[in-house]
């Protein structure tokens, strides 16, 4: 006789557990909604911040390409100064 009251009282328990569980995992679905709003980074599309602020920014490239050439005028050319 114990053993069933033992039982039956397990089962309400695992009952009343299951339903806190399940407005827990509604709660916590609600408030990972209301909080997914202010996971959005400010970036200079969506707010003031100038483009230099933003983070992982693509960095430019030049569009140029290297000549293979040393800079500056020809040896032997003089100078006016």
């Amino acid at each position: 006789m114990d053993k069933d009251i033992l039982i039956q009282e397990l089962f309400k328990r695992i009952d009343v557990l299951e339903k806190r569980l399940a407005i827990v995992e509604a709660e916590n679905k609600e408030l990972k909604k209301r909080l997914a709003r202010y996971e959005t980074p400010k970036n200079s599309n969506n707010s003031s911040i100038p483009r230099s602020k933003d983070e992982n920014r693509p960095k430019r490239k030049s569009l140029r390409q290297k000549t293979g050439r040393k800079p500056g005028a020809h040896k032997g050319k003089k100078g006016k100064t």
